[in-house]
């Protein structure tokens, strides 16, 4: 069986990755950009991406706290 190397840090770099591309989806998916039929709640969206962002600033702020103690 294959195992793969996932650490505390991919996980961060991955909460930023996917709470940015939320945050830009949501954005693009504004009604000022003339998109009024679209089934996804942007509201939902950016629910979701803040909490990622708030996820990776913990995960972030676990890592400098191992750092400082160690």
């Amino acid at each position: 069986m294959m195992s793969f190397d996932f650490s505390f840090w991919d996980l961060a770099l991955w909460f930023a990755s996917n709470s940015l591309i939320m945050i830009v989806a949501a954005e693009l998916l504004a009604p000022y950009f003339g998109r009024k039929k679209v089934l996804v709640d942007t509201r939902k969206l950016r629910m979701v991406a803040l909490l990622f962002s708030m996820a990776f600033i913990f995960t972030v702020g676990i890592k400098i706290l191992t750092l400082a103690r160690g």
